[in-house]
């Protein structure tokens, strides 16, 4: 007599088990592989965007850049910029309701010279 014969369950059971394990990598290998994916198009944005904003000509002075802009050139949260403004040493410029800052005094900031 076979132990399947004793325990018909057990064997199905065991299959079963069996399955759901190799799907769970599958999906968990998936998941991981899609959050990398994910991560690195989240990089290649954050350093083009960024390099764009350092390399981008001055045609004008006074060209303005939005906080978010600024803060994410700088590394800085917007609470910093705002202290900053408080103590004169990155003002700002409202218009519209909108804060925007000079991009060279954003460069200046980033590359230490402010």
């Amino acid at each position: 007599m076979r132990n399947s014969d004793l325990y018909p369950d057990r064997e199905s059971d065991d299959m079963l088990g069996a399955l759901i394990d190799s799907v769970s990598e599958r999906v968990a290998e998936r998941i991981c592989s899609r959050i990398e994916e994910k991560l690195q198009h989240r990089q290649r944005i954050q350093q083009t965007s960024q390099s764009s904003l350092l390399s981008s000509p001055d045609s004008e002075e006074d060209q303005l850049i939005t906080k978010a802009e600024a803060c994410h050139l700088l590394d800085r949260c917007d609470s910093t910029l705002s202290k900053w403004a408080q103590r004169g040493i990155l003002v700002p410029i409202r218009r519209g309701g909108q804060l925007y800052y000079r991009k060279s005094d954003v460069l200046k900031m980033y590359k230490g010279e402010l």
